[in-house]
């Protein structure tokens, strides 16, 4: 569940991270009935000690750390954590699930049987072009809503990738502590189009 090549991992907090946050009996059992799974259903009990357990590696305990959607505020609004050290969203963890219980119950549960595993499609995965191709969320993308919240605080021009901004392809913008998105990685206005050399300027000939 921590993160492998055929699931996909947690940004921003390791395996270290994880095995520290380990502590309780009751994330032992969310484990085991994980990698033992009947359906592709996990009861409301394993879910919410996993989602605890997530909350407690990204460093969020206490009421903060019972929902998902709580920790990521905490962590982003109130800690100023950027986004890519956050939780993932509700939508997020539950697919990561899916693909979690299939990776460890279908696959390497099935390692010493001559059966054939359950469909990848009830797990998490959709066939793009012949491939299995991750569902990354059950939840609408908020990305484009997100760019406005990153900022940076370079005092060189923003012209290198340690720009905040531009290491995440974005443009600077009035927020940047100090360039207000008047710098090298400010957005280029598309309605200065470039002088045509060969236009008569002084009009008549």
């Amino acid at each position: 569940m921590t993160g492998c090549d055929t699931v996909s991992f947690f940004c921003g907090v390791g395996k270290h991270a994880f095995y520290k946050a380990w502590t309780t009996d009751e994330e032992t059992n969310a484990f085991y009935c994980l990698s033992h799974p009947q359906d592709n259903q996990l009861s409301a009990e394993i879910v919410i000690a996993l989602v605890k357990f997530v909350c407690k590696a990204y460093g969020v305990k206490g009421e903060e750390g019972l929902c998902l959607t709580t920790a990521r505020k905490h962590l982003f609004a109130t800690l100023g954590r950027p986004v890519n050290k956050i939780p993932p969203s509700k939508g997020c963890f539950e697919m990561h699930l899916l693909r979690s219980a299939y990776q460890s119950g279908q696959i390497w549960g099935r390692a010493l049987h001559v059966e054939k595993p359950e469909c990848p499609s009830q797990w998490g995965r959709r066939l793009v072009g012949g491939q299995w191709q991750p569902i990354w969320s059950t939840q609408d993308a908020i990305w484009s809503k997100v760019q406005a919240l990153y900022k940076c605080g370079c005092q060189s021009g923003c012209a290198t990738m340690r720009c905040n901004c531009r290491r995440n392809g974005l443009n600077c913008i009035l927020a940047c502590k100090i360039c207000k998105g008047d710098c090298e990685n400010k957005k280029k206005d598309a309605n200065l189009l470039p002088e045509d050399p060969e236009e008569d300027v002084d009009g008549d000939v």
